[in-house]
């Protein structure tokens, strides 16, 4: 209905689906996680030719989400090798072990939220000095930029040895579920409109921030996105 092109692989076993129930009254929201069923090696096989198939013409790779059960901890680190032998910059959005297969490898972003960047480093990121020295010590094995998420509070972004303090502003969320995918999404459409890093963490702030106005998970109203672009805020915090 959006108009998006959606080229999937048919799969025999069930789907993941999530539901979200929003209590409007009590502005409360509760996400119910289904656990996703094993895939087969046939499945795995054809989502590997249907990217290949796929990868030369785009503009930017967003790998992004978990992992089912059936594919190799290794199967997002396959993509980035192949994306970076035709040139194509990459997006990282993944935890646990995928995210950590993929770490010595050349991506343009990895986006965790701090729970995952905690899981990572194993460390309570409770200070700008920590978040440095965690973040700069991924950069130093391979990915260009972190980008971490923290629900409704403020971002940290981490580029060219610079940490900075992204300032988002408080809004009354209806549903902030997809928020940090609203986030990978719009760093993913800045960089593909020739924004620079910063410019471009601006607007993946905003498109966070607009996705919590709407009852549907990640769902991105370009006109809220860009009236939020002011209030975004980036300081600059150790370097």
């Amino acid at each position: 209905k959006d108009g998006i092109q959606v080229v999937s692989v048919p799969s025999s076993a069930e789907t993941r689906c999530c539901h979200t129930l929003i209590d409007r009254a009590g502005r409360m929201q509760t996400e119910l996680v289904e656990e996703a069923a094993a895939v087969n090696p046939d499945l795995v096989r054809k989502t590997n030719q249907l990217y290949r198939r796929h990868l030369a013409r785009c503009s930017i790779v967003v790998l992004s989400g978990t992992v089912p059960p059936g594919f190799p901890e290794s199967v997002y680190a396959g993509f980035i090798e192949q994306a970076g032998r035709v040139g194509k910059p990459v997006v990282l959005d993944a935890s646990g072990a995928p995210l950590l297969r993929t770490l010595d490898r050349k991506v343009m972003l990895v986006k965790p939220n701090r729970t995952e960047l905690e899981s990572l480093s194993g460390i309570s990121l409770d200070s700008p000095k920590k978040i440095y020295t965690v973040m700069k010590d991924i950069c130093s094995h391979g990915p260009e930029a972190v980008l971490m998420t923290d629900q409704e509070k403020e971002a940290w972004f981490f580029h060219e040895d610079v940490l900075y303090r992204v300032h988002v502003p408080a809004l009354e969320a209806v549903n902030p579920i997809g928020s940090g995918d609203a986030v990978t999404a719009g760093f993913a459409l800045a960089r593909i409109r020739g924004l620079d890093f910063i410019e471009s963490v601006r607007y993946a702030a905003a498109c966070g921030c607009a996705n919590v106005l709407t009852p549907l998970a990640g769902h991105v109203q370009r006109e809220a996105a860009e009236t939020l672009l002011p209030a975004i805020q980036i300081e600059m915090v150790i370097s």
